[in-house]
């Protein structure tokens, strides 16, 4: 499926909400581990690996979505924003009409 311009500016707005909501959970998941740390429920050493394994797996998590894709994918990476939580299906009244079916059908379809 093919968007209109004016959807896929708007699809690039979202996504990049997205983005930042995706950056605060893995920050937050981050926060945890150094809470666990600051609690002494984890030692110096378990809390450092803990934290660098988040931070590289979650960093390839962030490249993989984001940093690869193409302007084609704008609408795929929504979906998946979207089945996560990091966007809200509202977001959707700002599309031409044409755009807010082509996600309403996507949406229908992964849930068939």
């Amino acid at each position: 499926m093919e968007l209109a311009k004016r959807d896929v500016k708007v699809m690039r707005t979202l996504v990049k909400k997205g983005l930042l909501n995706d950056f605060a959970k893995g920050l937050s998941k981050a926060d945890e581990i150094l809470n666990d740390w600051k609690q002494e429920a984890t030692d110096n050493k378990e809390a450092y690996h803990k934290l660098h394994k988040h931070v590289v797996d979650f960093d390839k998590h962030i490249l993989r979505r984001y940093d690869s894709a193409k302007e084609s994918d704008v609408l795929y990476t929504f979906i998946q924003q979207l089945n996560e939580g990091l966007v809200d299906i509202a977001d959707i009244k700002e599309l031409t009409r044409e755009g807010q079916e082509e996600i309403q059908k996507m949406i229908r379809f992964r849930k068939g």
